[in-house]
């Protein structure tokens, strides 16, 4: 009889350490100490800017309608009337030890090598590659920032764009940084004509 409990035993015993091990990766995800957690994301919508005009004959004053010119004189706007004011977007990182030896500096810093935004909607195709560069010390916070689109991809105005935020992060000594958190924003263009 003590040889089957034995073998039960020994079985459970290993089905459990494989479980704890399989749970200890899927909370861990990374190779350091350290994980980096995504805070906050401020993601200033792209506006349009007027452009100024010149009135008809005093070409020296600028206009942005006809009530800005002297009497008699038209307001003579550039074409298309306004500008695509593109603002940085910002991201505000934790870096957060795993362990109680993870929060001295500089071993467990880390650098946010690069971001990749992929974009979900068909006038905007493909992806961009940022490279940032940015250390996060251990155990603080840090922001990194970026302009979210290029000003020539920019194809409508009145437009919602959802953005993909794929962080890739490295400690200082180059193991791999797990990020957590949403990675994902949305791109507002109001009143913008290319």
């Amino acid at each position: 009889m003590r040889g089957p409990n034995r073998r039960w035993i020994l079985l459970l015993a290993m089905v459990l350490l494989a479980g704890a091990g399989c749970t200890e990766n899927d909370l861990d995800e990374s190779e350091a100490d350290v994980l980096l957690e995504i805070l906050s994301v401020t993601n200033p919508p792209i506006t349009g800017e007027a452009e100024f005009g010149n009135c008809s004959v005093s070409v020296a004053l600028q206009c942005l309608d006809n009530n800005n010119c002297p009497e008699g004189e038209v307001c003579i706007l550039p074409p298309g009337g306004s500008e695509c004011v593109i603002t940085e977007w910002s991201v505000t990182f934790a870096n957060k030890p795993l362990s109680s030896g993870a929060s001295t500096t500089p071993y467990n810093d880390v650098v946010v090598e690069n971001l990749t935004l992929t974009y979900d909607d068909g006038a905007y195709a493909g992806a961009q590659v940022l490279a940032i560069g940015q250390v996060i010390e251990a155990d603080s916070t840090g922001t990194i920032t970026f302009f979210p689109i290029a000003i020539d991809e920019v194809a409508a105005d009145n437009t919602t764009v959802a953005v993909g935020m794929t962080f890739t992060a490295k400690t200082v000594t180059g193991l791999s940084v797990f990020v957590a958190g949403g990675t994902g924003s949305q791109l507002l263009i109001e009143d913008c004509l290319p």
